[in-house]
């Protein structure tokens, strides 16, 4: 399980932004289309009654669980090579 877990944080890791971005992006849709503040063609989980709810529980997975989990992992991986650099 860790093993695949590694494998989802490194890709995480890679395309931070774009998953930041694009959560960011489907939220404000979502909730705006679900408002009826724009009108869009049917999308599924874009336009979609509970849209807005998918998108925020995309949102709180990310923020709450998946980003902080990259930044621990950032954090020991940068004590790990100051602490082989003080090795060296």
């Amino acid at each position: 399980m860790s093993a695949i877990f590694d494998r989802a944080a490194s890709i995480a890791d890679r395309h931070e932004r774009l998953f930041t971005i694009g959560g960011a992006i489907w939220l404000a849709l979502s909730c705006a289309a679900y408002a009826r503040f724009i009108d869009l063609p049917e999308i599924p989980f874009v336009t979609d009654r509970n849209a807005w709810m998918f998108s925020g529980a995309y949102n709180a997975i990310w923020w709450g669980f998946i980003h902080p989990q990259i930044d621990k992992r950032r954090a020991g991986a940068s004590d790990e090579r100051d602490g082989e650099s003080e090795i060296s």
